[in-house]
């Protein structure tokens, strides 16, 4: 039953607690949602969407959120979401922690036992499953994201610290392959 219930709370919570930013480099990126900063961020943005960002994407005024967050653009299903304004959505993250690929003891990609989808399974070391813990232990009750290529694609919050495996999914087949070999 213990084992059952580890797989549920592991399964609802990592479903979107892993970034892929930087792929090449072979790290996970592991970030939390500042729900203050993004709503700040995103009642500026809707009142002012054309003096935000330069031509580049950069902030046009950094001073709008703090130092320590980005401000990301949030996509469902491959399209970036529009929120009730007719506006981009966009969330505000604290940069969170990075494990190394050897803190990764098996990895498998599987099939989504309901929906079909791309699955990603992993084990943790102990060293990487100690480091998660503590991460997942101090943010319980925060929203944890994956990072794609510079895009929030899908969030969970943490409602219990995980130790030693999880699951990705919320990818199509190709971003799931890529994920899936940076793990390798």
């Amino acid at each position: 039953m213990k084992k059952i219930i580890a797989f549920f709370i592991i399964y609802f919570i990592i479903i979107a607690g892993i970034s892929a930013q930087n792929t090449e480099n072979g790290f996970l990126y592991f970030h939390i949602i500042d729900d203050e900063e993004t709503q700040v961020f995103n009642n500026f943005y809707n009142e002012n969407p054309t003096s935000t960002f330069n031509e580049r994407g950069e902030l046009i005024n950094p001073n709008l959120v703090s130092s320590e967050v980005i401000i990301l653009p949030v996509f469902d299903m491959g399209q970036q979401r529009i929120n009730e304004h007719g506006n981009p959505d966009f969330v505000a993250i604290r940069i969170g922690i990075r494990l190394e690929r050897n803190f990764i003891k098996d990895v498998r990609v599987e099939k989504h036992m309901f929906s079909g989808d791309p699955i990603i399974n992993f084990t943790l070391t102990p060293e990487g499953g100690e480091i998660f813990f503590n991460y997942t232990m101090r943010n319980i009750g925060m929203l944890m994201v994956i990072v794609l290529n510079n895009q929030v694609r899908v969030t969970a919050r943490i409602i219990a610290p995980i130790r030693e495996a999880g699951t990705i999914q919320g990818f199509d087949e190709e971003e799931t392959n890529r994920i899936f070999n940076l793990l390798r």
